[in-house]
């Protein structure tokens, strides 16, 4: 995931100008794969440990990161345009399939 999104990962929602829409690798499928790695790793961490307040706090860096994305998606909105609008409309958010948002 992170050899294929590269230098398009900042630490900050806004886009800069040298970043590209990255719609291969793992953004073939989602177009948040850091979030879906960090939901599984969240369940999988809570039936591992059996411990409620260790997958608890999973599923909160998991909100979080849904949280940014949302804020996000508006950024890049703005930087990628139609282009973006397309992938939106053909990609899952988080799980394939779930979460893509149709024209209106």
């Amino acid at each position: 995931m992170f050899r294929t999104i590269d230098h398009n990962i900042t630490d900050t929602v806004v886009t800069r100008q040298k970043h590209e829409l990255i719609t291969d690798g793992p953004c073939r499928d989602v177009r948040r794969p850091l979030c879906s790695a960090t939901l599984l790793t969240s369940i999988a961490n809570g039936l591992v440990t059996a411990n409620w307040f260790i997958g608890g706090c999973g599923m909160l860096c998991f909100i979080l990161l849904l949280i940014r994305a949302l804020t996000e998606e508006r950024f890049l909105v703005d930087r990628f345009g139609d282009a973006y609008r397309t992938y939106r409309e053909t990609t899952g958010a988080v799980i394939p399939g779930i979460g893509m948002v149709q024209r209106r």
